[in-house]
């Protein structure tokens, strides 16, 4: 089939996250700050008029200081800025999220859609309303709401900036001669709201992608790519060989600081025997227009948004070749955007049940922290790779554990190995280490762009916490790991997790470049890469076929996945389960003239080691064993599978129900009705039998003859797009907020398991009256 960006096979996101982030024509070059808003405790109402003055610590940064500022920044130039609220209650959160993602809990992957999530743990529904009305009274627009209402997006030009946050932006020149926007000194508030944070004013850094060249020197010849490269179907022979699963009805989010030429995703399909008709969409954030030439940071060169581009095409390209049946959608915002509005887009909706990060170094805060504990709450897997300088430590020019690979311990941090097979498309022969580094040690400290390869990053995250001096401690499920003999911390969280190929992939990618790049011509550029950038995606892929599995068998998502990874890995199953790395390769980085630039390195060991984690998947194995780690529920001794209700089940009162039945407030013993009719009701109290018209405005309740485990909807308009999908989990009923949805007609598909270990697809067509 022909390819179309963003007009595949995969079905539109819900029209929430479309209609804040398609088409926006604001494009801030900005990179946000975090900062965190102290609330001065005064007993004032929050966003009243009487709300006093409060000073915004944490977004004045030495860099300022130390760059002369030669201009005011232009009045009319437009800003983007993320106002952000904490979560209601983050003890609470840890504690739900360690519970839906521990396999000997009840609530074992009983996860919360966004709405759920926003009323049990997010700011309320009047704390964020007062914060777009504060937004707007300051003559700034409301770009866009999240459902998670921890994240509000807001543009305007600087002047307004200024005005609302009583502080003046200057233009400031590096040492290098470049340019940015900062403030010029604290900025602060008319609004008294604890916990409010502020991202957006400045532009200082950018975001970095883990990728690397190949250096040539080191390739090997198992690939069927050119010079052995790995591309295509060896991914599937090495890690899944015999595994008919490829993904289907899963959606792989990509969290991405750049864009992509869909000819290079064509070209590789075709080249690599992938099926055409994958499905692949672009959700574009914080005013970006996708143009891989430009992602914001004024550069078409090596290293800058040209580069960039081959790290979304390698993200893609690797996702399809290991799940080439499942939808990619391609999360894309500027090199200086705020991780927190992107995950909040992410979070938006549960489609993409498996999501990879293959960037580092940008803006972040608690709030993107609490964001990623929120992707765990909703079933969502995240997979962030460890990174390409070898080992990190304090002592080394790398520095600690970089964010947000240490920004939660809600993330799965993929180390990457070198793979042998037994020739393209050929089988499993071992994995070691990956560490082929090229270049100097000063470079790593200044960013290692001139580098060519590197090595697995690993180390303990002891001291790197965004905004505290704390460290990150050792979380349960990896306290009990030995690291006697592996250099790991028992104290501090330990990376990474897993691994996967790193070394010597083939990328398509640069064909509408216009400049010609440091490694080639103009035009399309096909080059083997190296980095955990591709282990990262190749995980988040293979988890599209443990959800499809799960899919199959009624039940739900991975979610979270290193309290069951590491469980299984502690069994008697890991040696068929995980291809341990264990030959004494390691992570020290050494430079071209032989010095070892690491003071401190890690080696691959028996079992879990900080090289590769527990090493990477034999998928005929590990994806059962994930599956099946889900304990059968047991259904409740009042409900019955059988056609009919019992005299005990009844139905409130203030419901009408069509002509077909006779209303009662409760059932009698002698009304009956087939296990697959249910209730659709609004909050306005009129109930109805589908497919006859419904409601408007109010909550869509499924009401249920027997025990359901969750229920996942998706509803379309009347022009077949997708306006809304939610998932719901627990006994019943499942209610579904519509007040999103314009007046119109839609076509509600919801898919329901239940806790015999039955399954159903429900559909509907349905009215929303204004």
């Amino acid at each position: 089939m022909g390819f179309q960006r963003g007009a595949a096979r995969v079905d539109p996101l819900p029209s929430a996250v479309q209609i804040s982030y398609a088409g926006e024509e604001m494009n801030r070059r900005t990179l946000p700050r975090a900062c965190a808003l102290l609330a001065i405790a005064l007993p004032w109402i929050w966003g009243s008029p009487a709300s006093a003055r409060q000073t915004i610590h944490g977004c004045l940064r030495p860099e300022f200081a130390s760059a002369p500022r030669i201009a005011d920044l232009d009045p009319a130039t437009p800003l983007r800025l993320a106002l952000t609220l904490p979560p209601r209650d983050r003890a609470g959160l840890s504690a739900f999220v360690a519970q839906v993602s521990d396999p000997a809990s009840p609530l074992y992957r009983h996860y919360l859609s966004p709405e759920a999530f926003a009323e049990r743990f997010g700011p309320s529904a009047a704390e964020y309303r007062a914060l777009e009305a504060f937004a707007r009274s300051a003559g700034l627009a409301v770009v866009a709401i999240h459902a998670g209402r921890m994240v509000l997006d807001v543009a305007g030009p600087a002047s307004r900036v200024e005005r609302a946050f009583h502080v003046r932006l200057g233009v400031h020149r590096r040492a290098d001669g470049t340019l940015f926007y900062a403030p010029d000194s604290a900025p602060s508030a008319d609004l008294d709201a604890p916990g409010l944070g502020l991202e957006g004013l400045d532009d200082l850094g950018r975001w970095r992608h883990h990728s690397r060249r190949s250096p040539q020197g080191r390739r090997r010849l198992g690939g069927s790519g050119p010079g052995g490269a790995y591309q295509g179907l060896d991914f599937r022979a090495a890690y899944v060989p015999g595994v008919s699963l490829e993904g289907a009805g899963q959606s792989i989010g990509l969290v991405e600081f750049g864009g992509f030429y869909t000819a290079d995703i064509s070209a590789y399909a075709s080249a690599t025997g992938l099926p055409s008709g994958y499905g692949l969409q672009t959700v574009l954030l914080d005013g970006y227009d996708g143009n891989p030439m430009d992602n914001g940071d004024g550069s078409a060169t090596s290293g800058g948004p040209a580069d960039d581009n081959s790290e979304v095409s390698l993200d893609i390209e690797l996702a399809l070749s290991m799940a080439p049946q499942a939808d990619i959608v391609s999360f894309e915002a500027p090199f200086s955007a705020s991780l927190d509005s992107v995950l909040a887009a992410v979070a938006d909706t549960t489609a993409c049940a498996q999501v990879s990060c293959s960037w580092y170094g940008g803006s972040m805060s608690q709030t993107s922290a609490d964001e990623l504990v929120q992707l765990a709450a909703q079933g969502q897997s995240f997979y962030q790779a460890s990174g390409d300088n070898g080992a990190w430590a304090l002592a080394n020019p790398a520095g600690p554990v970089p964010e947000p690979q240490s920004l939660t311990q809600c993330v799965t941090v993929v180390g990457g190995t070198e793979l042998f097979t037994s020739g393209p498309a050929g089988s499993y022969t071992g994995e070691t280490t990956w560490n082929d580094f090229q270049g100097s040690c000063s470079a790593i400290s200044s960013g290692c762009g001139s580098c060519i390869g590197g090595a697995s990053g690993g180390g303990v995250c002891d001291n790197n916490v965004p905004g505290t001096s704390q460290a990150l401690p050792i979380p349960a499920w990896q306290a009990p790991v030995s690291m006697a003999s592996n250099g790991g911390s028992s104290v501090f969280r330990d990376i990474p997790d897993v691994s996967m190929e790193a070394e010597n992939f083939m990328v398509y990618w640069c064909s509408g470049c216009t400049a010609a790049e440091d490694f080639g011509s103009a035009g399309e550029q096909q080059s083997a890469f190296d980095g955990t950038s591709g282990a990262a995606p190749l995980w988040a892929a293979f988890t599209a076929l443990v959800n499809e599995a799960a899919a199959q068998q009624g039940r739900g998502t991975l979610g979270f996945a290193n309290p069951t990874l590491y469980a299984l890995a502690r069994g008697s199953g890991y040696a068929t389960d995980f291809h341990d790395i264990a030959d004494g390769s390691n992570n020290a980085l050494t430079d071209t003239s032989g010095t070892d630039c690491d003071s401190a390195s890690y080696l691959a060991v028996p079992g879990y080691d900080l090289c590769t984690g527990w090493g990477s998947p034999q998928g005929a194995a590990l994806i059962p064993a994930l599956v099946g780690t889900l304990p059968t529920p047991t259904a409740t001794p009042t409900i019955t599978a059988t056609p009919s209700i019992t005299p005990t089940s009844t139905i409130t009162p203030t419901f009408t129900i069509t002509p077909t039945f006779t209303a009662s407030p409760t059932i009698t013993p002698t009304f009956t009705v087939t296990p697959t009719y249910a209730y659709l009701t609004s909050d306005l109290g009129r109930v109805v039998l589908a497919p006859d018209p419904v409601h408007g405005g109010g909550d869509a309740t499924l009401y249920f003859t027997k025990r359901p485990l969750s229920s996942r909807w998706l509803v379309y308009n009347i022009a077949g797009q997708l306006a809304l999908s939610a998932s719901v989990s627990g006994p019943g009923p499942h209610q579904v907020p519509t007040r999103r949805l314009a007046a119109g007609v839609y076509f509600a598909r919801i898919a329901v398991a239940y806790a015999d270990g039955t399954s159903q697809t429900l559909t509907f067509k349905f009215a929303v009256l204004p």
